[in-house]
């Protein structure tokens, strides 16, 4: 985005992992979502499992899709933002 807009970015730390986890478990209790289809924790938990690798996969078959024309992350920003400046 620094590249694109000019302006500069760093990253912010709003803590690790552990901190994640007493933080799913106390949103876990205090609202428990038993009858909501996705319940507030759930991403929390979602996020926690990609990161301690626990759904990690062993094998990316990229090579099944040849036609496909992967996008980069800078790529697909400057896409939205030329048509952000279009709208």
């Amino acid at each position: 985005m620094t590249d694109l807009i000019g302006k500069k970015f760093r990253l912010f730390r709003t803590g690790g992992q552990g901190f994640l986890n007493v933080l799913i478990k106390i949103i876990r209790k205090m609202s428990p979502g038993e009858n909501e289809l996705y319940p507030a924790w759930q991403g929390m938990q979602y996020l926690s499992n990609m990161i301690d690798e626990r759904s990690k996969l062993d094998r990316i078959d990229n090579d099944r899709y040849p036609n496909m024309k992967w996008t980069s992350a800078r790529d697909l920003m400057a896409d939205h933002l030329a048509k952000e400046t279009q709208a």
